[in-house]
């Protein structure tokens, strides 16, 4: 997938961190709070976008390999920033 593509399944996954959720769980995107490397939207980009060693970092943006960061969209990043506040347990690898 290019960049833009990938952007693009991201703003897919919902207008509100509440549908982001619910989008993610849909999906089987679990993850570690506080974790770049293995958050759920992580995850995500991982295993639906064949995205390799992506990191998510909530305020700044995505990023894989070298590449800069790539803003987030809003609601992923309130869901991110709710997600390592532990506000979605359901999604929180055991």
């Amino acid at each position: 997938m290019t960049t833009e593509e990938v952007q693009q399944a991201l703003i897919a996954l919902g207008s509100t961190p509440q549908e982001v959720h619910d989008a993610l769980l849909a999906a089987g995107c679990k993850g570690v709070p506080l974790d770049q490397t293995n958050c759920p939207i992580s995850t995500f980009l991982r295993l639906k976008c064949s995205v390799i060693s992506p990191r998510v970092i909530p305020n700044t943006g995505w990023r894989y390999g070298e590449k800069l960061s790539i803003p987030l969209p809003t609601a992923c990043n309130e869901f991110a920033l709710a997600f390592d506040e532990q506000k979605f347990p359901d999604l929180i690898l055991e």
